[in-house]
C-alpha cells in the first residue's frame, strides 16, 4: 500500500501531453464541503507566488542558512542569543519539519509548551527570533507568507515588585559593611567635594601583642574587641600582621569620625 502524503505536502508529475503538473495534499478523511474550503484557502495563499526548489527543505536546514546569513549584519552577542534560542526551542520542537507544512497551529502549540517552562520574557524573544526566520523564508520563496504573523504573540507576564522593609535593610547594611574597615555612607547632596577632618589630639595605642603567645593573643583580641580571630591566620607572623593592619584601620577610622 502507497505511503499517503501528509497534509501540506504535494507532488510534481510530468502530464501525458509533456506539460508538469504540481499538486498539494490539503487534508484527508474530511467533508467535501471542509476540502473545498481548504482548498480554496491555499490557491488564496499560493496566487501569484512563485516558490523555488527550497521550498522543500526542512527547517533545521533554513535555520543553518539563515544564521549564515546574519553573520556580520549583528553583533556577536546578538548572533550568540539566536543560535541559544535555535539550538535550545526552535530546532529541537520544529527543525524536522518541511518549512513549507509548518502551520499556525504548530507554532501555537510550540509556544503554549515555553511558556510552561519559561519566563515571558524568554518567549517572547523566541517568538521575535522565529518571525525574523520564517519572514526570510517568505522573502526567499521558500514559503508563501509566514505562519507566525497568523498566532497572537507571547505577552509579557509582569511580576509584582517586593519593596524590602525597614528590618530586611538592616540586615543587608549589617551584613555588607564591616565597621573595621568601612562605614555607611550619607545620601545627603554635598556641597562640595572637598573634605577636611579633624585632626585627633589623642590616639589609642595598642601594644606588647608582639610578645604575647597564641593564648595570650586570644586574650589580647577579645579584651580589645577587636574583629579577627586566630582561625583567620596561618602563622604567628601573620597574626601579627593582622593585629596591626587592624589596628591602623581602627585608628584611621576614628580619625575620619
Amino acid at each position: 500500500m502507497a505511503k499517503r502524503r501528509p497534509s501540506g505536502d504535494g507532488m510534481v508529475r510530468k502530464r501525458e501531453d509533456g506539460r508538469w503538473e504540481g499538486r498539494i495534499v490539503v487534508g484527508h478523511n474530511d467533508t467535501q464541503k471542509e476540502l473545498t474550503a481548504r482548498l480554496r484557502k491555499c490557491i488564496t495563499a499560493y496566487q501569484g507566488v512563485d516558490l523555488t526548489e527550497q521550498s522543500r527543505l526542512t527547517l533545521s536546514e533554513w535555520l543553518d542558512q539563515w544564521l549564515v546569513s546574519k553573520e556580520g549584519m549583528v553583533r556577536p552577542g546578538t548572533l550568540n542569543g539566536y543560535r541559544g534560542y535555535i539550538e535550545n526551542h526552535i530546532r529541537p520542537c520544529l527543525g524536522e519539519k518541511r518549512i513549507s507544512q509548518i502551520k499556525a497551529v504548530d507554532i501555537q502549540r510550540f509556544y503554549d509548551m515555553l511558556s510552561r517552562k519559561l519566563a515571558s520574557g524568554t518567549v517572547r524573544r523566541i517568538h521575535t527570533t522565529l518571525h525574523g526566520i520564517l519572514k526570510a523564508a517568505a522573502q526567499a520563496r521558500l514559503i508563501p507568507r509566514n505562519p507566525v504573523e497568523e498566532v497572537t504573540p507571547p505577552k509579557f507576564s509582569y511580576q509584582e515588585k517586593k519593596v524590602l522593609t525597614a528590618e530586611q535593610v538592616e540586615a543587608v547594611k549589617k551584613y555588607v559593611i564591616n565597621p573595621v574597615e568601612a562605614r555607611e555612607a550619607s545620601l545627603d547632596t554635598r556641597a562640595t567635594l572637598k573634605m577636611e577632618y579633624p585632626i585627633p589630639t589623642e590616639v589609642e595605642v595598642l601594644d606588647g601583642f608582639n610578645e604575647l603567645d597564641e593564648e595570650g593573643l586570644k586574650k589580647f583580641i577579645d579584651e580589645n574587641g577587636l574583629a579577627m580571630d586566630l582561625g583567620e591566620t596561618p602563622s604567628m607572623v601573620s597574626i601579627y600582621t593582622g593585629l596591626l593592619v587592624e589596628l591602623l584601620q581602627r585608628r584611621a577610622q576614628r580619625f575620619f569620625e
